[in-house]
């Protein structure tokens, strides 16, 4: 935006403020001829006094003088506030030059230009929504104004709207098709629209995939839940009570004997094992629950061949991290991109974090930490993954990989591209 002077009147404004007196004169012509031709009529006026015809053909005339000339006015005002605004533009005073547009608009809201300047302003502040909005009032005033199309255009990459940008790009080009800067916006926006379009894509994927998992496990808990009842049953009636006497608890009454006088009888020995005889301990409904809830799926001793192999086990796990650590040495980690292909989710990803910090870092074997997080690059979905993860997630990556630092055999420069990797 150039600088100017605050005596220096647009050529625009001035081709508006010419145009302006050439309609106030023909208005001012007109007036003059309804007059003429109303003292002609004699029959229409008959009625009214010289002085009242007087005043009927003076009183338009005073008006459209007085609305013309605030129109004037107010284009001379308007002229000087954005003249101002210019100024403070050129100093990049921006926040001061958008007051001054402002009202500049406010005494000329037709003026395609003062949009076009604020909305400059506004992408100078980065407050790229103003922008936006400002930009497309002057292309409805004024279409042909190119500059307005530019700017939009980046306002609207900024917004991610990425789509239309490209549109107005476009629509750039077809006026001056060499121009460079508009090229380069074009290509820019482009291929971030092509990167949103992939990233909504795999986000989908994913989506799709855990919403598959979820319907899965509800079917499969629907399917075994009849036979957990049954189960269940069979436990409860299963169960046998054996009633203990004590000699609280008894309410046995014992007859009482006569006594004989005779000459009393030694007691039998009884053989030691029936003598003692051990109680067999009844386990209550709850504790065989919890005995079958602590049961542990077993881990192969082979490792996985593919995604759908590991998913399988993986899922047997019920979130086991020992198991998914004893699991997981099994498997080379060059083989994990073929491995984890399509089984690394959010969840998977979080707890392969989770057995990194509390196995693997404990047990400081860092070369192979260095190995699985370098080849979980590989994966094509780990870019997003990446993205998505919490900050805890990246507060614990964080240590993991800053703790490469105290291996010999790991450089700096390897810890640091792990780090720009995994945009920590």
């Amino acid at each position: 935006m150039p600088l100017k002077s605050t005596t220096n009147i647009d050529n625009q404004y001035l081709n508006d403020y010419i145009k302006d007196l050439k309609k106030w004169q023909s208005e001012i012509k007109n007036k003059d001829k309804e007059i003429k031709q109303s003292k002609l009529n004699k029959n229409d006026n008959s009625c009214l006094t010289d002085q009242q015809q007087s005043q009927q053909s003076q009183q338009p005339l005073t008006s459209s003088s007085s609305k013309d000339e605030n129109i004037i006015d107010n284009t001379n005002e308007s002229i000087k506030y954005k003249e101002k605004g210019n100024k403070l533009f050129g100093q990049q005073k921006y926040k001061e030059s958008i007051e001054y547009y402002t009202l500049a608009i406010q005494l000329d809201s037709t003026n395609a230009i003062l949009y076009g300047n604020r909305a400059m302003a506004y992408l100078k502040m980065k407050n790229y929504q103003q922008c936006e909005i400002d930009s497309t009032r002057c292309l409805n005033l004024d279409p042909t104004y190119t500059k307005a199309y530019h700017r939009r255009g980046i306002a609207r990459v900024e917004l991610k709207r990425f789509e239309e940008a490209i549109q107005d790009f476009k629509h750039l080009l077809k006026s001056d098709p060499s121009n460079k800067d508009t090229l380069i916006e074009l290509n820019k926006a482009t291929t971030l629209f092509k990167d949103q379009k992939e990233k909504e894509k795999l986000q989908k994927e994913i989506d799709d995939k855990l919403k598959k998992e979820k319907e899965e496990k509800e079917k499969k808990e629907k399917e075994e839940k009849p036979k957990i009842i049954q189960e269940i049953k069979n436990i409860q009636s299963s169960i046998i009570t054996t009633p203990t006497l004590t000699s609280k608890s008894s309410n046995l009454v014992v007859e009482k004997q006569p006594q004989q006088q005779t000459q009393p009888q030694q007691p039998q020995p009884q053989p030691q094992q029936q003598q003692q005889q051990p109680q067999q301990k009844v386990l209550t409904l709850q504790e065989r629950l919890n005995r079958m809830a602590n049961l542990k799926a077993p881990i192969p001793k082979v490792a996985p061949k593919n995604s759908f192999e590991f998913e399988k086990v993986y899922l047997s796990f019920n979130n086991d991290l020992s198991q998914l650590y004893q699991y997981f040495k099994l498997i080379d980690p060059n083989q994990l991109p073929i491995v984890l292909g399509d089984a690394l989710t959010p969840s998977l990803f979080s707890d392969i974090i989770s057995i990194l910090e509390k196995y693997y870092l404990l047990n400081k074997e860092f070369n192979l930490i260095f190995s699985i997080l370098n080849n979980l690059l590989k994966i094509n979905r780990m870019s997003l993954n990446i993205q998505f993860s919490s900050k805890s997630e990246k507060s614990s990556l964080k240590i993991i990989i800053n703790s490469l630092n105290d291996c010999d055999t790991i450089e700096k420069s390897q810890v640091d591209y792990l780090l720009n990797k995994y945009t920590i």
